[in-house]
């Protein structure tokens, strides 16, 4: 497995935090008119359902999702300090284990979650696998 330099892990917090700050705004309201724009959607579904075509909306949950995204990727796929080789099979017991336990999760939900909300508990699982693999590895690095 390719891993990003131990280096790039120091901006991982940053641009994670920098993110739960952007989502905490967005879900407060706050959205800054310079981030209104015009963008191309394959699917548009708000009052009405519009495909293929140019919408106006605010960017604000998106850079939330990007600050977060990148930040989380930054955390996960980097290096450690002091990286040997026995790191790679213990990111592979804590991947296995992070997608067994988000299966799991993920079929409990589908059978008490009905209607769209799915759509936003698909999206929680998918932060709770990246998040229990990356704290699974972590366990398993102390442990040993």
């Amino acid at each position: 497995m390719t891993l990003l330099n131990y280096n790039y892990k120091k901006y991982s917090t940053f641009l994670i935090l920098l993110g739960l700050v952007v989502l905490y705004l967005y879900l407060q309201g706050v959205r800054p008119i310079w981030l209104d724009i015009k963008t191309f959607a394959i699917v548009s579904t708000y009052m009405e359902s519009r495909y293929f075509q140019f919408i106006s909306t605010n960017l604000m949950d998106e850079l939330a999702l990007i600050l977060l995204c990148t930040g989380i990727y930054l955390l996960v796929f980097t290096k450690e300090k002091n990286e040997i080789s026995a790191f790679q099979t213990l990111r592979l017991k804590a991947f296995m284990w992070a997608l067994k336990s988000s299966l799991i999760c993920f079929l409990i939900l589908y059978l008490l979650f009905y209607g769209y909300i799915i759509f936003a508990a698909t999206t929680g699982i998918i932060i709770f696998f990246i998040m229990s693999y990356y704290l699974y590895f972590r366990y398993l690095i102390i442990k040993k």
